[in-house]
């Protein structure tokens, strides 16, 4: 685990995604939590995350949040470890919070309590630039984040009261985008 400090980059990232595969679950076998395999995993996971947000290299912290495979799931969606991909989303670079907002998207079923409200505030703020922004790429950001939070939570926003929410959501987002650019969108994301 020394090698997620070290001073040189190549071994830094060499050892983030060694890390990574060697915690993936072989086929077949089933890692709960509370197990002791699941506490290991746990404490690696929370390193990663610790690179993932402090690392001074952009292309280390984006290869994080590439190889946080869907079997962390359940690791994930502790409370430490979102907290840690809500700062993720802060980061400068695009590329990473993209990467943090669908992996959130992705964990909004397992833990909806923290993560929802998180994610409501967020398309707040996207719906709030996609209206008022001059700036043609923050536009275009914010639709793609905007089209991750769609596709990859939805499910979620919908189960959870209130529903006026949902309902006051797709409204301004039809207004807003207008239907056209909603349903290309969505096909881009989600071709069938």
């Amino acid at each position: 685990m020394a090698e997620l400090a070290d001073i040189q980059e190549q071994i830094r990232m060499a050892a983030v995604t060694t890390c990574c595969n060697l915690m993936i679950p072989k086929k077949g076998e089933i890692i709960t939590v509370r197990c002791y395999s699941g506490e290991v995993i746990n404490i690696v996971l929370s390193k990663l995350l610790d690179v993932g947000v402090i690392d001074p290299k952009p292309q280390i912290r984006k290869t994080v949040h590439l190889n946080l495979d869907p079997s962390f799931d359940p690791f994930l969606s502790q409370s430490e470890s979102v907290q840690k991909l809500f700062i993720s989303f802060n980061d400068e670079e695009f590329e990473i919070k993209e990467q943090a907002l669908m992996t959130l998207g992705r964990l909004s079923p397992r833990n909806p309590a923290i993560i929802l409200p998180f994610l409501r505030r967020i398309l707040q703020q996207l719906l709030f630039t996609l209206q008022y922004s001059d700036d043609a790429l923050e536009k275009e950001r914010s639709a793609r984040l905007l089209g991750h939070i769609v596709t990859r939570s939805l499910n979620s926003l919908v189960r959870t009261p209130p529903k006026f929410y949902l309902r006051f959501f797709q409204q301004s987002i039809i207004r807003i985008l207008g239907y056209r650019h909603l349903v290309f969108a969505l096909s881009e994301n989600y071709p069938n």
